[in-house]
């Protein structure tokens, strides 16, 4: 006879434990996964796959020759994110032995680049031929001027090709000498994320712009877009945005400076052109900001000026929206901007320490802490009717007040997260007051006609008795 039960189907806890741990570690934080490798074994196991992708191994020509600086975990784990630096061309035979047996694992790779020497390229070739399952490499630039680079001679020839690389990150402290990056275009033909910071444009057009591929594999689409100039001149960016606006899902800004709003009056403007994917849009801004001496409620707006070209759509509904009431204006809502971008996820916070403000004319602010309180300020004149639609499609409304032409002008000024239960708990009271007064009123008004017929008929009656 033979017998058939559920409880063979389904397997022990015991054995479906790592998989549970696995799918529970990934939300912990790294301070709560290292509390978890002192459990027991099987714990630590899990966790430490997890911690191996948060820490980075730093490689340097002094403690490369330390024991025990990249060695294999419990379980054939290793680490999977490396930094190197102060190489200076120099692959000794320690190098070559260590990338040999270890690199394989390597995911992420950041590297300090030289570029003073003719060999730059040469050696970059060689350290990523290591590096089968690379995708994502950061490249800072660095200048060792004054330095004798000893002679790299490739010990083989090279691939010319990586396409496994598809999130390339380049920074530079100067321009003319992240020109010479234009030499690795080729390298990378598989992109689908790039980042650059203080990168010459021409080399962000090479990388962006390649024209119909001529090589076997996978053509670059672009759907993730990061960039930072700290030398504000951002007139270049129009180009780089025109190039990838078919394919872009992600586009942000990160290190923008901050600038009294005036200045943008000379700000040459970036045409933001339509982007029928786009769903990300972020600013960074700076945590420096330029202040106005000559106000001492100064306010500050991203130094971005845009213009936007042909969009079709407005902007979406935003559940929680961060930035200066008049930036957020000036950008998407005022007329000439009536036609917005398709955003689904708007990313636009201030400096830490900052406030929410409304800006007049020449940079004159309301604060907006708590209750919001109006300043003996002259406003600049905008049109309200959109203004106050746009906010309340955003939500989240904790204050009003009157500006210049008496009209009533609702703003969310504060992140979602700082609404707090009691501001909208007086917000309820306050309509709920409200629409008990226009009871009251409607009410009484009544009662007057009422009152008012009641006299009409007793003056008629009171008139035919007196004619009877």
């Amino acid at each position: 006879m033979e017998l058939i039960s559920d409880v063979w189907a389904k397997p022990h806890f015991a054995v479906i434990l790592p998989e549970i741990l696995g799918q529970v570690m990934t939300f912990l934080p790294t301070c709560d996964l290292t509390t978890c490798t002192f459990i027991n074994t099987g714990w630590e196991i899990e966790a430490r796959k997890r911690l191996l992708t948060r820490k980075t191994v730093t490689l340097t020509p002094n403690n490369i020759t330390l024991p025990g600086t990249i060695i294999p975990l419990r379980g054939g784990n290793r680490f999977r994110n490396l930094y190197m630096t102060n190489f200076l061309y120099s692959c000794p035979t320690i190098l070559t032995d260590l990338l040999s047996s270890h690199a394989h694992h390597v995911v992420n790779l950041k590297l300090h680049l030289p570029l003073a020497d003719p060999n730059w390229r040469e050696y970059l070739v060689h350290l990523l031929t290591f590096l089968h399952n690379l995708g994502t490499l950061h490249i800072t630039v660095v200048s060792y001027r004054g330095l004798i680079y000893p002679k790299f001679l490739p010990l083989s020839q090279q691939p010319r090709h990586f396409w496994k690389v598809r999130k390339p990150e380049m920074d530079s402290s100067t321009w003319p000498e992240s020109s010479k990056l234009v030499e690795i275009v080729t390298l990378f033909p598989n992109l689908n994320v790039l980042s650059s910071d203080g990168i010459e444009p021409a080399v962000l057009h090479k990388f962006l712009h390649r024209g119909p591929p001529t090589l076997a594999g996978p053509r670059v689409t672009i759907t993730r877009l990061e960039l930072s100039d700290p030398h504000f001149n951002l007139g270049h960016f129009s180009e780089i945005l025109q190039i990838v606006a078919e394919t872009l899902e992600s586009l942000k800004f990160f290190g923008m400076d901050n600038c009294p709003p005036h200045w943008l009056m000379n700000q040459a403007s970036i045409v933001f052109p339509a982007m029928p994917r786009l769903k990300v849009f972020g600013i960074r801004q700076s945590p420096a900001s330029f202040r106005m001496m000559s106000s001492q409620c100064s306010v500050v707006m991203p130094r971005l000026k845009f213009k936007f070209g042909g969009q079709s759509e407005i902007s979406q509904r935003q559940e929680d929206f961060e930035t200066s009431a008049a930036f957020f204006y000036s950008s998407f809502l005022r007329e000439g901007n009536s036609v917005g971008v398709t955003v689904k996820e708007l990313d636009l916070p201030l400096p830490p320490g900052d406030t929410f403000r409304t800006i007049g004319v020449m940079g004159e602010a309301c604060e907006a802490a708590g209750q919001l309180e109006p300043k003996n300020v002259d406003f600049e004149e905008i049109e309200l009717v959109d203004l106050v639609f746009y906010c309340f499609l955003f939500g989240g409304i904790v204050g009003h007040w009157t500006v210049g032409s008496g009209r009533e002008v609702l703003f969310k000024l504060a992140a979602k997260e700082d609404v707090s239960r009691d501001t909208l708990l007086f917000l309820a009271w306050s309509m709920f007051f409200v629409l008990l007064s226009l009871v009251g009123i409607t009410s009484t008004t009544w009662r007057i006609i009422l009152y008012v017929r009641n006299l009409k008929q007793a003056n008629i009656s009171l008139r035919r008795e007196i004619r009877d």
